[in-house]
């Protein structure tokens, strides 16, 4: 406290005038602490203090830097030997009490000199060297991944990114990380089968997107049949793995261009403009999130079903208000998260609903809901600024502006 020179009054420390008088305070002065004497720091070099060892000198320090610039020859231990001999190779050294010095070993050569083995090599004594899996050498050479030799290693795939080497029981690259390019069938099938035939006359498009939904490309669609796929078809993405070689047809019925998915594994998925009605199986893009319906039978059938021998598979009860589940798809019969659905209304969004995806960007905070009334399951999407795909189960009279989803392509569709 401070008090006031002109009126006595107390005041806080930090107050610079007196709350009766008005006065100028002057507030107390701090001391400043005296400064801490510190200890001078130890002069090099340090002398050891440990009682079980003696403090190293100059002169030692020296000695020991010398003999470190001239090493003594190795002694091949014992369990080398052993181990040599086991291997099946001849031992020079015979097993005695006390283990005569061996000869000085051969310099071995540098990690810049060795060779590296890309396939299957025949060595000196007969045996198969292994395979260096890598085409391209090891940064300071400080990590070699090696892999025995088999006899599937001459047909081994090659890495895109990085040209390593890539075994076929392996999906992928231990060097990068990078997946294995898959070779694929690429048998095409004959266009006679489908009962179209192309007459070279073009009548409508098809507008690629980028991810912002600005046009990148256009595609001509012809007056007969366009064949979409990512080989040997009229619109060809070939750097799209997701794609099938042939996945998808457009055709004109009249005024009316048609789209027939082809059996695929990924299939072709729709933008909603209205609801729709959903079924047990069938699948929809909120996002980049692919999910799955089932109804609650089917999980209900699941939980009574037996094996071979008669027996039950244990299971956990489902609540008797659950009438689906929604499950998140990772990829072929595997699922990342389920939802199970009880509600009559489920919303989903990025931060708002009974269903969240929080991480997803493409996701609006609240996107799309599933509504159950009389006994079915509606999907609608509520105005999100990327729209909710489904998923095709048979063919489609397109309307001008729909947008559509092959593989990792966005369409726009101008009839």
């Amino acid at each position: 406290m401070i008090h006031c020179p002109t009126c006595g009054k107390e005041n806080e420390d930090f107050f610079k005038f007196c709350l009766g008088c008005g006065s100028e305070l002057k507030s107390a002065v701090v001391p400043r602490p005296e400064p801490v004497e510190r200890e001078p720091l130890p002069e090099w070099p340090l002398q050891n203090t440990s009682p079980e060892m003696e403090a190293l000198s100059d002169s030692k320090i020296a000695e020991a830097l010398r003999s470190k610039e001239e090493p003594e020859p190795e002694v091949e231990s014992s369990a080398n030997v052993e181990f040599r001999s086991y291997q099946g190779e001849p031992s020079d050294v015979q097993e005695t009490p006390e283990a005569p010095e061996a000869p000085e070993a051969p310099e071995a050569p540098k990690p810049a000199d060795a060779p590296r083995a890309q396939s299957p090599v025949e060595s000196q004594d007969g045996r198969k060297a292994a395979i260096l899996l890598g085409g391209i050498p090891d940064p300071d050479d400080i990590v070699t991944v090696v892999r025995p030799a088999i006899a599937e290693a001459q047909t081994a795939r090659q890495c895109r990114v990085c040209t390593a080497g890539i075994p076929l029981d392996f999906t992928f690259c231990v060097v990068c990380g990078a997946p294995a390019v898959i070779d694929r069938d690429s048998a095409s099938r004959d266009v006679s089968e489908f009962g179209l035939e192309s007459t070279g006359e073009s009548r409508g498009q098809l507008v690629l997107l980028r991810e912002d939904g600005v046009d990148r490309a256009s595609y001509d669609l012809d007056s007969g049949m366009t064949l979409v796929g990512r080989e040997a078809c009229q619109i060809n993405f070939s750097g799209d793995e997701f794609l099938a070689p042939q996945h998808a047809i457009f055709s004109y019925r009249g005024d009316r261009l048609v789209l027939r998915p082809l059996p695929t594994t990924n299939g072709v998925f729709i933008r909603l403009r209205d609801e729709i009605e959903i079924r047990s199986g069938d699948s929809f893009r909120v996002g980049q999130e692919l999910l799955v319906y089932q109804e609650a039978s089917e999980l209900l059938a699941a939980g009574r079903s037996e094996d071979d021998g008669g027996t039950r598979w244990l299971g956990s009860a489902l609540a008797s208000k659950v009438w689906g589940r929604l499950s998140q798809r990772l990829g072929p019969g595997m699922a990342a998260n389920a939802f199970l659905l009880e509600e009559d209304d489920i919303y989903l969004g990025r931060d708002r609903g009974q269903i969240t995806f929080p991480k997803d960007g493409y996701v609006s905070g609240c996107h799309a809901v599933l509504a159950r009334r009389d006994g079915k399951v509606f999907l609608k999407d509520l105005e999100s600024s990327n729209g909710t795909y489904a998923r095709l189960n048979d063919e489609v009279v397109l309307k001008d502006g729909d947008h559509l989803l092959i593989g990792q392509q966005l369409l726009r569709v101008e009839p």
